[in-house]
């Protein structure tokens, strides 16, 4: 009896001690001055804010309210949403962001027709009315959008930022008024893309009546808006750029990047007054925009390195306000190791089986806590869309050993209850629905519907698509589609220079849905050195799914030739390659991967001479009316047309004339070439190139092939390699020297069968070249510098010359 009631009186002791804690906790978490963290843009040094998140996690330091701008808004958005520093981290550092800020998908994922001319143009612009249309800024947003969407998707039916796991405000200005906006209500996605909208560089985001821009240019250090949301405690990030001595002051971006600066330069002195603590990373030498991979690496680290000196000040600033049992815990157990994980207990309906769930935790019975990683695994169980809610608590149940209660209120699948789409004049509703391929009742998907998005916009029919989800009742939603459409007509402008034809111009026209749904019209317009002309027309439906598409397709071309001697090496000859083709015909789009063409042409030859030393027997065909079959295959797998990296092209032709179709002469005519490359180490590339051709005797001189120059053959003069049956291979490699500056050098090889209306005499073994070069990326194009050396003739290829070659702008 005595023993019961000691047992009663202990059991009593430890409820009264537990509702004694519990009220003290309670008291001191609701009594403790709240905590607000500002965050400052500054582009790509905004990623340094990470390393802050990543100490303030470490130290358990609660924050109650975040605020922040441009890139502090986007770090900020996702660490509200309930991210850790390590999460958002792991994301910032596995992103392409050159990928990212940009506006199409990767190059892999386009359509043939869409990337085709990849690679040609300088300048494209879309046209209204017979009127350029100037873009709103060089970059729409679309990849940087839709990954914000993804990323915020679990909160995505919150419209009121305060009902975020953290409540966030983010700072914007309307363009429209000139006023600062503070943005608290609405799509977090949206929000977030609204506050890094710098001028020119971003187009702005439509809000309501009102147009928003990056809101840095007034208040880049919001922390006045953390004190209006009733923050006590204010720690504060700054990353924004420092205003520069006269000194320093020495080139045109120097005074752009000042003047911004100055703008909002004396709000952001009163701001600081405001902050409890403020931590300023060492970024000297970044700029806003450096997002190649070892700046952002270099970034985050510093950003973690700031952090680490503020510690003491944020340790103490803890141990002054903070009471933390579940630090406390760890802390308070024997020797300070870690506790042992006795058991776990999870309650609340879930379907998923306990294997599961401790892989969701992290740990499982017997495991050593690791308190850091539990957080960052209840982040990613509260962001995964699979619950609605996750609640747990610790128990030390003894020296060194704790359990754990889990309630988990797991969440269905929503159900897309019905669409809005906003935003389309030209596209009908039905068709945009049909593109994105889901319906009413059916689940919601954000994977499908991202990769069906990256579809849509890759078919060249939308600047930007966007979305956000709105709830509807309970586990059914409405998702609102937001599309931006391009013109349905476009001009693009691009030049080249080499050495050979010098400055030549190009022109190109499009047309999509014109004159009906789902035709497609192009003409192209080459001047300067040479005149080219091509009209193409071609059906392959709005959605590039038929399996067969006509075309019609007509050219001129009027082009100067040059003929060296095979045996010198010097130019002999000149002429005017003029001829006017019709051609009508089917082709089939191997989806992203290239396309294969079968066509009737009609040819009508017209070789004038302007010089030659030759004889006449060169040009005995000059007025032919060639009537041929003709076939063609190209197929891209490249990852970037200007500087490869990785993928493979191949392109392919045959002509086939004979007197049976009603043309003069009797030929048939092959060509091949090819392409592929590989990446070590993202510096090292190296390149194979092959080429082939063979024809009939029949095939006329005018129509062989020319081959030599810096893109082709070096060591050679530009054309210098001519005929109807050769081939050759280079091997090119490739260093990233710095971001826009590339070293490289190139070895080839020729083996040749002269045509017999030339001479009897063989080559006395294969052509070689090789060469060095330099290729420095510009605004207009690469600019391509290359030292060669090679056979000085065909016949006598042991002989050697030097040749030089200078490239500008793009290929076509």
């Amino acid at each position: 009896m005595k023993n019961k009631n000691c047992i009663k009186n202990y059991l009593s002791l430890f409820a009264l001690l537990f509702v004694f804690t519990t009220s003290v906790i309670l008291h001191a978490q609701e009594s403790r001055p709240k905590i607000g963290l500002v965050l400052s843009g500054g582009g790509a040094r905004g990623l340094a804010h990470i390393g802050t998140l990543k100490l303030i996690d470490s130290l358990q330091i609660p924050i109650d309210y975040i605020v922040g701008t441009s890139m502090g808004g986007i770090i900020g958005g996702l660490y509200a949403s309930g991210y850790t520093g390590n999460e958002i981290e792991r994301y910032v550092l596995a992103t392409d962001w050159n990928e990212m800020l940009s506006d199409s998908p990767p190059r892999s994922d386009m359509p043939y027709l869409e990337k085709k001319d990849d690679g040609k143009f300088q300048v494209e612009l879309g046209i209204n009315f017979l009127t350029p249309v100037i873009p709103s800024g060089f970059i729409s947003g679309q990849m940087i959008s839709l990954l914000f969407s993804d990323l915020t998707s679990a909160v995505g039916t919150i419209r009121d930022f305060d009902k975020l796991p953290t409540p966030f405000r983010c700072v914007a200005i309307d363009l429209i008024t000139g006023s600062e906006v503070v943005l608290k209500k609405g799509s977090l996605a949206k929000a977030m893309r609204a506050t890094m909208s710098i001028p020119t560089a971003f187009s702005p985001v439509e809000w309501g009546d009102s147009l928003l821009i990056d809101g840095g240019i007034l208040n880049n250090f919001p922390a006045d808006v953390l004190k209006e949301m009733g923050a006590d405690i204010i720690i504060g990030v700054n990353v924004g750029s420092q205003l520069l001595s006269r000194k320093g002051l020495n080139t045109l971006l120097d005074i752009l990047e000042q003047t911004m600066v100055l703008t909002d330069y004396p709000k952001q002195k009163e701001n600081f007054k405001l902050c409890d603590v403020i931590i300023q990373p060492e970024l000297d030498g970044f700029t806003t925009t450096d997002f190649e991979k070892e700046y952002v690496k270099e970034i985050v680290k510093r950003g973690i390195s700031a952090a680490a000196e503020s510690k003491d000040k944020l340790i103490d600033f803890k141990n002054k306000y903070v009471y933390d049992p579940l630090h406390s815990i760890a802390d308070g157990v024997a020797n300070n190791k870690e506790p042992i994980i006795s058991s776990i207990i999870f309650a609340g309906k879930t379907s998923y089986n306990l294997e599961y769930l401790y892989e969701l935790i992290g740990h499982a019975p017997n495991d050593t806590l690791n308190i850091i990683k539990l957080q960052d695994k209840i982040s990613e169980m509260k962001t995964s869309g699979l619950f609605s809610e996750v609640k747990y608590s610790i128990q030390l149940i003894g020296k060194g050993f704790v359990n754990f209660h889990f309630n988990l209120v797991e969440k269905k699948q929503p159900v897309i209850y019905g669409f809005s789409i906003i935003g389309n004049n030209n596209l009908h509703f039905d068709f945009i629905l049909n593109l994105l391929g889901v319906r009413a009742g059916d689940p919601f998907d954000k994977i499908k519907l991202k990769e069906q998005i990256k579809y849509m916009v890759s078919l060249g029919y939308f600047e930007e698509v966007s979305y956000i989800i709105e709830p509807v009742r309970d586990n059914y939603l409405r998702l609102i589609i937001t599309v931006k459409e391009k013109p349905l007509r476009k001009l693009r402008i691009g030049y080249r220079y080499d050495d050979r034809f010098k400055i030549v111009g190009i022109i190109g026209l499009q047309a999509t849905n014109f004159p009906i749904l789902g035709m497609r019209e192009e003409l192209m317009i080459q001047f300067a050195g040479l005149f080219k002309v091509e009209y193409f027309a071609f059906y392959p439906s709005r959605t590039l799914n038929f399996p067969l598409y006509p075309y019609i397709r007509t050219s001129f071309k009027d082009v100067p030739r040059d003929y060296f001697d095979f045996t010198t090496g010097e130019k002999i000859a000149e002429y005017n390659d003029k001829s006017f083709t019709f051609g009508a015909g089917f082709g089939h789009i191997f989806k992203k991967s290239g396309a294969i063409r079968i066509e009737y042409q009609q040819e009508s030859m017209n070789i004038s001479t302007a010089i030659s030393n030759i004889g006449p027997k060169y040009f005995n065909s000059s007025k032919d009316m060639l009537r041929v079959i003709h076939a063609d295959l190209a197929i891209d797998r490249l990852d970037d047309p200007i500087i490869p990296r990785s993928g493979f092209t191949v392109n392919a032709l045959y002509d086939f004339s004979d007197k049976n179709i009603g043309s003069p002469l009797e030929y048939r005519h092959f060509e091949i070439d090819g392409n592929v490359y590989g990446t070590i180490a993202h510096k090292h590339t190296m390149g194979l190139s092959g080429f082939y051709t063979i024809s009939t005797n029949d095939f006329p001189n005018y129509k062989w092939t020319f081959k030599g120059g810096s893109n082709s053959f070096v060591g050679v003069k530009i054309d210098q390699i001519i005929g109807d049956n050769f081939g050759y291979l280079r091997f090119d490699y490739r260093y990233e020297f710095k971001k826009d500056i590339f070293l490289k050098a190139i070895v080839n090889g020729a083996l040749y069968n002269m045509n017999k209306q030339i001479s009897d005499i063989s080559a006395d073994g294969p052509i070689v070249g090789y060469g060095f070069g330099i290729k420095f990326l510009t605004i207009v194009g690469p600019f391509d510098l290359v030292f060669s050396r090679g056979s000085k003739s065909i016949y006598k290829n042991k002989e050697m010359q030097n040749v030089v070659y200078f490239t500008a702008g793009f290929i076509f």
